[in-house]
């Protein structure tokens, strides 16, 4: 489970996605493919899920997808604009 703390805002634009954390004021550009994640985790997928979802719309292998996925998730995360629901939010 991915969770988007409450200090982080998100604008969506086209093929990408711009993130405020507003605690240290720093913005965060994600490429269409981040944004898709982004997304997928504002809508409460799980990680099955957004695989699935970047399988099918950037045609590619599922070991691609969950390498990307996994990759994104640790940037964001050592950011702390995202939590993986089994540490806390900072």
């Amino acid at each position: 489970m991915y969770i988007i703390p409450p200090h982080v805002l998100t604008a969506h634009l086209t093929g990408e996605a711009v993130v405020l954390h507003m605690h240290t004021k720093r913005y965060y550009r994600l490429n269409d493919t981040g944004a898709s994640i982004w997304q997928a985790i504002e809508q409460g997928l799980g990680r099955e899920e957004i695989l699935a979802r970047l399988c099918d719309e950037f045609s590619v292998e599922p070991d691609e997808a969950a390498a990307e996925l996994d990759r994104i998730v640790r940037e964001l995360a050592a950011e702390s604009l995202l939590t993986t629901g089994d540490e806390p939010a900072r």
